[in-house]
């Protein structure tokens, strides 16, 4: 008995160290960051990391390490690196196995001839030069294959965009004679005849056909490009009327090179509600409700009405739109609002009728507005006023960004200037400007530099009579954070903040993300609303960010320098910094 107890736990002792291999810990050394990644992407072997299953057997552990030096090699080729000289070592440990792979990359192959020709009428093309001139080969350089292909791809892309769409290449080459470690690119390609765009038939039932074919930004003749096709796609999807547009070209229907562009579309539903929620610092909890009508008749015109309800802002605003002109981009806004607001120190309630043209104009969005404005504003008891106002204004707006919810390179400028007089309706005569920037420049792969910027001024008769709406005030989160929103002005006798007639603030940041969509950030802001001579208030701070699906998420602690005793102030915000 005593000899089958000691025979059962010698078993289980020798089955004990064997169960418990868990798998291959795959380790590269001796390569920069994107060379091992590839390698390890190649390795067969780095699949038994993360595999679920059961421990691989010593058999396959072996042989996917024998193939090891082959598949490194292979991950190694795109970059240029052909002769790599590789160091394989298997150890078994009681836990399983490590596979370490120390690699010298070795000489890069060299790119030594680029012969890159466009024959055929193509080869004027304007943008078929450029894409040539363009591309990322040089001769000297470590050979990538990437570049290769890219280049191969932007040449075709550049002739098939300028409408000829027969081309294809004689010979496309990318020769490697690694014994001498140079390289040779060859790409001929044939651009063959040129075609045209035919009619444009765009299937759809919502609107008048006259109408939908004002999107249509090139006609019978002209030649066939690929970008006014996209254009006309995003016009048509961005227009609000449709769901979904598709876009129908077969060069083989074509007529005497003329192609007949085929538009199918499916119709939005006519209404659309939205909702919405949020909270910032400024604002406080936030609710909104909107309706809006997309197709009020056959000529395009919408009609919508939204509802904004915070503890410092309520409001309900109406807009009726009517499309002119290059109906993608201009149109003619009748609108209403009707709102209270805490501006400064001062409760106000609004009364805003107005009627604006949009359009594009110069790579700005234009707006030309007339306002007739109601106002009546109180900065404490027994100091309520009732004012109006009849002006016009003009509003330039752009923006460029290489990305609209996380920008690495970008920026924003706005310019709006307005005014009445006081002969016209108006309580008294003014001029109202007001200047906005924003910049973003990148300092390294993770880390970011943003500027901002507002200044303005307000020439009045009767500063009294000018409504608080007018007035400049500033502070709060996306000006000088360490304040709260518009905290900063001019103090009457009563120790009201009344509003300036001028603004000045700006203000620089330095975000890094640290780990994946988290990083922090460091800023300086500085500002001030004033009369006379400016007093800036500065304010420096520190932050979290999280780069979420909606834009960064910001969450600021600031602390005035002008004040020493005040504490520091936190500011929660959400969205594009652009």
């Amino acid at each position: 008995m005593q000899f089958r107890h000691f025979l059962i736990i010698a078993c289980a002792c020798a089955v004990g160290p064997a169960s418990a291999i868990t798998g291959v810990d795959v380790e590269v050394s001796g390569l920069q960051a994107t060379l091992a990644e590839n390698v390890r992407v190649f390795l067969s072997i780095a699949e038994e990391e993360e595999s679920d299953e059961q421990a691989p057997s010593e058999r396959r552990v072996r042989r996917l390490h024998s193939e090891a030096p082959d598949e490194i090699r292979e991950a190694l080729r795109p970059f240029g690196y052909y002769a790599p000289r590789i160091r394989a070592r298997l150890t078994r440990t009681e836990d399983g196995w490590i596979a370490h792979y120390r690699i010298q990359p070795g000489p890069p192959t060299i790119v030594r001839t680029i012969d890159i020709e466009v024959l055929g009428p193509g080869d004027e093309e304007p943008a078929v030069r450029n894409a040539v001139a363009g591309i990322d080969l040089r001769k000297g350089v470590r050979l990538e294959h990437s570049a290769y292909e890219n280049a191969k791809s932007a040449v075709y892309d550049a002739v098939y965009g300028a409408g000829y769409l027969d081309a294809r290449y004689k010979r496309s080459q990318l020769v490697v004679r690694p014994e001498v470690l140079q390289a040779e690119v060859h790409l001929k390609l044939k651009t063959g005849r040129q075609y045209y765009f035919g009619d444009v038939d765009i299937e759809q039932d919502v609107l008048n056909p006259e109408f939908v074919q004002r999107f249509v930004n090139f006609g019978p003749g002209d030649p066939f490009d690929t970008n006014k096709l996209l254009d006309l796609q995003l016009a048509l999807t961005d227009s609000g009327y449709f769901d979904n547009v598709e876009l129908r070209i077969d060069k083989d229907e074509a007529v005497n090179q003329r192609v007949p562009v085929a538009v199918v579309t499916q119709p939005t539903r006519p209404r659309r509600y939205s909702i919405g929620a949020g909270y910032g610092t400024d604002t406080g909890p936030r609710l909104s409700l909107g309706i809006e009508f997309r197709r009020i008749n056959r000529r395009g015109h919408s009609f919508r009405a939204d509802v904004q309800l915070s503890p410092i802002k309520n409001a309900f605003s109406t807009q009726y739109l009517i499309p002119i002109k290059n109906v993608a981009t201009d149109n003619i806004a009748i609108a209403g609002t009707l709102q209270q607001e805490e501006i400064g120190d001062a409760d106000t309630e609004q009364l805003i009728l107005g009627v604006s043209r949009n359009e594009f104009w110069r790579g700005f969005q234009r707006r030309l507005y007339f306002n007739y404005q109601r106002e009546h504003f109180n900065f404490g008891p027994g100091t309520g006023r009732e004012e109006n106002l009849l002006y016009s204004g003009i509003t330039l707006a752009r923006k460029r960004t290489d990305d609209p919810l996380f920008a690495r390179k970008g920026y924003s400028v706005n310019l709006d200037v307005h005014g009445g007089d006081g002969n016209l309706l108006s309580s008294t005569s003014f001029v109202r400007t007001l200047a906005e920037a924003r910049a973003v420049f990148p300092l390294t792969q993770r880390s970011r530099l943003l500027l901002h910027s507002e200044a303005g001024a307000v020439l009045v008769d009767d500063f009294v009579a000018l409504p608080p709406s007018q007035r400049f005030f500033t502070g709060g989160d996306r000006t000088v954070r360490g304040y709260d929103y518009q905290d900063i002005g001019p103090l009457s006798d009563l120790g009201a903040n009344v509003g300036g007639r001028y603004l000045l603030a700006g203000g620089v940041e330095a975000d890094y993300l640290l780990f994946g969509d988290f990083g922090g950030a460091v800023f300086f802001d500085v500002g001030d609303a004033f009369n006379g001579t400016p007093d800036p208030q500065k304010t420096v701070g520190v932050g979290l960010r999280y780069r979420s699906p909606v834009g960064m998420i910001r969450l600021d602690f600031a602390h005035p320098l002008d004040d020493p005793n005040d504490s520091f102030r936190f500011h929660l915000s959400i969205g594009p910094d652009l």
